[in-house]
């Protein structure tokens, strides 16, 4: 049966070509390895198998369903599993070990006690178990690998799609990683594995090969056979053949002649003690090294462990906070010009410019330089000399990574310099490209005489180095030339060597606690690197050839001890036979906790085993319901009678004289397996283990020795007690209930929104900005435009200049003196004055009064008085200008009725009353507004952020491999946003009632439904942004605009919405901010409640239905 059916899958990104014509077929059961370098299609072709990726072209058939069809892709959802490229890039690094496995177990409709049992199954599985509390954004790079393979395996999925999964992972967590799959796959029965890879070495594990370039499918067939068909050792080497022919130039005859280190010549690097720490966390911590003038210095490590951090302070790019570096012996001095100028630098992410040429950017780099006359010389040579002249007029972005590479390492080598420092610079490049790449660094170190400090993931560069230096954790492990670290190590290569410093390393920063989720350094670092022969271990009683001389991984007590404990007759142990005629070498003997509970629950005598079947060649083929070979050789190892478990016949020849069998107590799983060993994973239904080498599993954890030790007295007794087990938690994954639940009930439709607004919300509660943000930024909002914003006449100042001093020019201004409204200020002496006091802004208004104004009064001549009004501030000037003539006409009617004059009455009078706000306070018109102001604002930013950041982080993926749908996944997102804004809104109506003074003449709960109604909107905008938005900056700064703009000038806030004209009165009529402005001043302003709100309230609730379904039209389930 086929679990994969490709036929002619074609996809484009714009113009470029990701996959040509990809047809193939995949058997279920199998593993099949995926290489090729960066941007050949890998991810997109995993992504379309998961369901992640539009079809564009061509045809997908997964486990019998077809992937262009919603309803196919929906019921394959709960049997796909798919874990993106990079690290926990569907982890939440707010949420613990256990919250983000929950997390994807809901999502699938596990029910609690479902949930429980398989987190803990596979918290154990991994050696998680005593860190499920941990934030995934704390662990390490291996670790968070192993919690996503948790996550993408809690539902028990029937095909597992994991993209480059190992990358950027040091060599033991990556050894550790593979050990772990490889264990869950022999659980679940049938379950096939599709996985791509950057590291070429590691596909030699897994049966089946697919190889990628430029788009295209080079080869998919047996990876054993494609190696013995073109003759190669390695797989690199084979993929290079693969290769089109003008691609594999340049590949092979790098044997580098050996470094001589010029006695005469100073050191052309010096680091001593140097450390960086950024707050709490410490990036690199006391790093020292000498690199001599020509060497080839190699830096290796996983990613986060300080090699990037240490190149940038070596070149200054970075202060350090300790210690002191030194390079081409001057201080390192981040000012230096002239030691710039003699330094080359080489980013790990392209640092060109993209919009110009190839040789533009050499043009540049080399005015930046200052090479003057001798630049058109320079960039000659260098286009010839990388092979780039036939690329000259072309742009980067059009060009492979290989040539992009060549291109920097060029512009960085453009000027000469004396040192090159390159950080990772093959990153992502394919094995041609990398030979090519590094002959030029060779000839540049041997020639040119050039120091070269490099960083690197491949074991392969690193041993083309004259001295590397292990890094892990900001520490420098061991320096030393590659066969020197790997000689003092006992190991047989450059990354088992590595993996047992790293062992020793993690030994001496926790004494107490071995490897996570590995067996013990001892048990297997120790015996997988110095023990020839099981048959040497058992006379020694210590299993090591030469302990004094290895000075890494020497057994300890504790794995002896273990050995003898549960060792019972060595003699009767290799009388049983497991099938294998090396069990030194072969891990497979010791069985998983799950194997050990099948033992004892279903197998009522090690005897019975022989004639059930068990006992075969070919574990692979065992049924999971039945015990697998190495199963029953444990149980039966470990027997209470020895002469049973030798006649038990389990096929083992030595089961417990295996050093790789006596695992110590602290071991959480099986040995770790080496990918260069070349052996291959056994497939479920094909029934053979080509290499038994390299089957990784059955150490048995400490949870199972244990269990096996306190409760198994004799195998028949197992059976009779129906079950075998009292801890039901460890059961095979497969084993406990259907992998599909039920999704398409009520019920599940509110588990998994509430599963999405549950961690959405944790997520908010423990970022603690956007926390603040939510609830303060509305009341910051509130404090500042309530106090800072006022439309109040108050505190008017005026200055007067009087000529006459006369009784009538007194009486004209005492209406302004005895205002509330008005200040007078000291009386002017000059007429120079009146400007300047409304220039210093002293005074809003200046009068000046001329002589004789009292005289020329009385005798009817009409004299005029001057008044000068600032009218920077129009709004004040206005009302001055409309008081002033107030003040005259009060003032000639008192005139004319002191001098007996009846002045005729005005044909109407006009008596104006303030039905509300009859103060006339500002503060009762701006605090409702501002409220709606904050209201509209702030919750539709804290949503944008919502869907934009889990595209850029990538656990997207998580919503589009999962069976929600688009409206449960914006509602769940939205719940938690809507709750702090009806916080928020409980806090400003708090602070308006009783800070401000408002009275609240109105309804609150019509106050109260408006607010919810008008928060589903403001979040479902921000949802809608946040859609066709790609970043979370650009999804904030549309929604503010997009959102504070209409609602402070169209919504009535600064001009009543009926004083708008043309398209502006429409445009303030459709927004909803408008109508809830209307809500928020009836009810404290006007008394008004739900009935005589009832249109504003149905009106925002529509509002919210549109703005939500234009989101979920928007939004896609799947990536173009």
């Amino acid at each position: 049966m086929t679990a994969i059916t490709i036929d002619h899958l074609t996809h484009r990104y714009g113009k470029t070509t990701a996959l040509d014509n990809i047809s193939l077929t995949l058997p279920r059961g199998a593993t099949t390895g995926l290489i090729g370098p960066d941007g050949v299609g890998k991810s997109t072709l995993l992504g379309i198998i998961a369901g992640v990726r539009r079809i564009q072209s061509g045809q997908v058939r997964v486990l019998d369903g077809d992937m262009t069809r919603a309803r196919d892709r929906l019921a394959l959802s709960h049997r796909i599993a798919y874990m993106p490229q990079g690290l926990g890039r569907n982890l939440y690094p707010t949420l613990s070990v256990y919250e983000n496995i929950d997390f994807h177990a809901r999502l699938f409709g596990l029910d609690r006690r479902e949930r429980r049992a398989r987190i803990q199954r596979l918290l154990d599985a991994t050696g998680l178990a005593p860190f499920p509390d941990r934030a995934a954004g704390k662990l390490s790079g291996g670790m968070k690998q192993k919690v996503s393979l948790c996550c993408a395996l809690v539902h028990s999925p029937d095909l597992l799609i994991l993209d480059e999964p190992t990358t950027g992972v040091d060599p033991l967590s990556r050894r550790q990683f593979w050990a772990l799959v490889h264990d869950l796959q022999q659980e679940t029965t049938g379950m096939t594995t599709l996985v791509a890879t950057a590291y070429i070495e590691e596909a030699e594990q897994f049966r089946q090969l697919l190889a990628m370039d430029a788009g295209k499918l080079l080869i998919n067939a047996p990876t054993a056979a494609t190696m013995r068909d073109y003759g190669c050792a390695t797989l690199e080497e084979t993929y290079i053949k693969l290769l089109p022919p003008e691609k594999q130039q340049g590949t092979g005859g790098l044997d580098p002649t050996p470094f001589v280190p010029d006695p005469h010549a100073p050191p052309a690097i010096e680091a001593h003690s140097l450390t960086k720490t950024f707050g709490n966390f410490t990036a690199v911590d006391h790093v020292s090294f000498t690199i001599e003038k020509g060497e080839i210095f190699g830096f290796l490590g996983s990613n986060g462990c300080g090699k990037t951090t240490t190149m940038k302070m070596l070149t200054g790019l970075l202060q350090a906070s300790s210690g002191s570096a030194s390079l081409l012996g001057a201080p390192v001095d981040a000012g230096s010009v002239a030691t710039r100028m003699r330094v080359g630098y080489m980013s790990q992410a392209f640092s060109l410019y993209e919009e110009l040429t190839v040789r533009q950017n050499l043009e540049l780099h080399a005015r930046l330089y200052r090479l003057g006359a001798g630049s058109k010389a320079a960039i000659s040579e260098a286009l010839t000399q990388y092979d780039l002249a036939t690329v000259a007029e072309q742009k980067p972005a059009a060009l492979p990574l290989g040539i992009r590479q060549r291109l920097q390492l060029a512009a960085a080598c453009l000027h000469r310099p004396e040192v090159l420092i390159l950080d990772e610079p093959t990153s992502g490049v394919d094995p041609a490209a990398r030979d090519m790449f590094w002959r030029h660094l060779l000839r540049m170190s041997r020639e040119d005489k050039i120091t070269i400090f490099v960083s690197t993931h491949f074991m392969n560069e690193a041993a083309r180095c004259d001295r590397i230096s292990f890094m892990h954790q900001g520490r420098v492990l061991a320096v030393g030339s590659p066969a020197t670290l790997t000689a003092q190590s006992g190991a047989t290569n450059l990354e088992e060597a590595f993996i047992a410093y790293l062992i020793a390393d993690e030994k001496r920063q926790n004494p107490a606690n071995t490897s996570l989720g590995t067996p013990s350094t001892e048990s297997v670092g120790w015996a997988s690197a110095h023990q020839t022969n099981p048959a040497d271990a058992t006379a020694s009683g210590t299993g090591t050839e030469n302990p004094a001389t290895t000075p890494l991984g020497t057994p300890s007590t504790a794995a002896v001890g273990w050995a003898s404990a549960h060792q019972t007759n060595p003699a009767d142990a290799t009388a049983s036979s497991t099938g294998t005629e090396n069990p030194a070498t072969a891990p497979l003997d010791a069985p998983s906790t799950e194997s050990v509970e099948w033992a004892s629950a279903h197998q009522t005598n090690p005897a019975d085993a022989t004639v059930s079947g068990t006992g075969t060649e070919n574990p692979a083929t065992t049924p999971l319901d039945t015990p697998s070979t190495a199963a029953v050789g444990w149980a039966s190892a470990h027997q209470t009678n020895p002469a049973d478990a030798t006649t038990s016949g389990t096929d083992t020849e030595n089961p417990v004289n295996t050093p790789l069998n006596t695992t110590a107590p602290a071991a959480d799983t099986g040995t770790i397996p080496s990918p260069a060993c070349g052996g291959r994973w056994p497939e479920a239904g094909r029934g053979e283990t080509a290499n038994p080498v390299t089957t990784p599993l059955g150490t048995p954890s400490t949870a199972a020795v244990g269990w096996a030790s306190a409760h198994q007295t004799n195998p028949a007794d197992a059976t009779t007690s129906g079950t075998g087990t009292e801890n039901p938690v460890i059961t095979p994954l497969d084993a406990s209930t259907p992998a599909t639940a039920t999704t398409s009930t009520l019920r599940y439709w509110f588990a998994t929104t509430w599963t999405f607004a549950r961690r959405e919300g944790t997520e908010l509660l423990r970022d603690h900005v956007r926390t603040f943000f939510a609830l303060f930024g509305p009341v910051i909002l509130m404090t500042a435009l309530t106090w800072g914003v006022s439309f109040d006449i108050k505190n008017l100042t005026y200055a007067v200049l009087d000529h006459d001093h006369s009784a009538e020019s007194r009486a004209i201004i005492e209406p302004l003196a005895g205002s509330r409204y008005f200040n007078e200020l000291p009386p002017l002496t000059d007429e120079s004055q009146l400007l300047d006091r409304l220039a210093s802004r002293e005074a809003k208004l200046t009068i000046d009064i001329p002589p004789d104004f009292g005289r020329d009064l009385l005798r009817d001549r009409h004299p005029e008085i001057h008044y000068h009004i600032d009218g920077a501030e129009s709004f004040n000037a206005a009302n001055i200008n409309a008081y002033i003539p107030a003040i005259l006409a009060t003032y000639t009617r008192e005139q004319a009725r002191a001098r007996g004059i009846t002045l005729p009455p005005p044909a109407a009078s006009l008596e104006p009353r303030y039905a509300y706000n009859q103060d006339f306070k500002s503060v009762n018109a701006i605090a409702p507004g501002v409220l709606m102001l904050a209201l509209t604002l702030f919750p539709a930013m804290m949503a944008a952020v919502g869907v934009v950041r889990e595209r850029e982080i990538g656990s997207i993926a998580n919503y589009y491999t999962s069976p929600a749908s688009r409206l449960q996944y914006l509602v769940g997102k939205q719940l938690p946003y809507i709750a702090t804004a009806m916080l928020s809104f409980a806090i400003l109506y708090l602070m308006m009632r009783y800070w401000f003074g408002l009275p609240m003449r109105g309804s609150l709960a019509a106050l109260t439904l408006a607010t919810l109604l008008m928060s589903c909107t403001s979040t479902a905008i921000g949802l809608l942004f946040s859609t066709f938005t790609r970043s979370q900056v650009a999804a904030i700064f549309l929604t503010a605009i997009a959102t504070i703009m209409p609602a402070l000038n169209f919504s009535g806030f600064l001009v009543p919405v009926s004083a708008l004209e043309g398209g502006a009165h429409i445009f303030g009529k459709i927004i909803p901010s408008t109508w809830y402005a209307v809500t928020t001043t009836g009810t404290f302003s006007k008394g008004l409640g739900v009935h005589e709100l009832h249109r504003e309230i149905l009106l925002l609730a529509l509002y919210y239905a549109v703005f939500l379904t234009a989101a979920c039209l928007n939004l896609k389930k799947q990536e173009k």
